[in-house]
């Protein structure tokens, strides 16, 4: 009976470990999903090409856009700087009016002497010389400006880049043209 009970004993211990075998050997492996794909589902089956021709494209753009933002930093340079050339001239010449303008009251006044002395004189031409000076300065910066522009639009013109306008594009007034307010 002793033998009975020890080979039952045996075979329950056996019979226990075989079922906890095969209840352990049942559960699904919780990486069990990821063993049979390829790729990544987050790409959601897109191509590399698809991404490869999507990330040239911009790429592109993003230069295009920089190209533009140079045309554009240095298109506002120029502008101001014909500005201020247009303002010196503008200065010069307000102040050769009033010169002109005295200088022929002064032809209507009898004698030999006019009213303006000549400490006067000096220092409005003084004015005048510098005046010209200034407006010569900022013309030349202003030239300076737009042969960088020309230069810079040669260089994105090899890029592909095609500014909005160009400055041939744009009126320009002659200086000898009056432009009515």
């Amino acid at each position: 009976m002793e033998t009975e009970i020890a080979s039952s004993k045996r075979v329950s211990l056996w019979l226990a470990f075989g079922l906890l075998t095969l209840c352990s050997c049942r559960q699904t492996d919780p990486r069990g999903d990821h063993h049979g794909q390829r790729g990544f589902a987050a790409l959601e089956g897109v191509t590399y090409k698809a991404l490869h021709a999507e990330n040239a494209d911009l790429v592109s753009q993003r230069k295009l856009l920089e190209m533009e933002m140079q045309w554009l930093v240095l298109r506002k340079k120029l502008l101001l700087s014909e500005i201020d050339a247009m303002l010196a001239k503008e200065s010069e010449i307000s102040l050769a009016v009033q010169m002109a303008r005295f200088a022929e009251m002064e032809e209507l006044l009898p004698g030999e002497e006019g009213f303006i002395e000549e400490g006067q004189r000096r220092g409005w031409e003084t004015r005048l010389r510098v005046r010209r000076e200034e407006t010569a300065k900022a013309a030349t910066k202003a030239r300076l400006l737009q042969r960088d522009m020309n230069d810079l639009l040669g260089k994105l013109a090899r890029r592909g880049f095609e500014p909005p306008v160009r400055p041939n594009d744009l009126p320009r007034n002659s200086p000898d043209s009056v432009v009515e307010p």
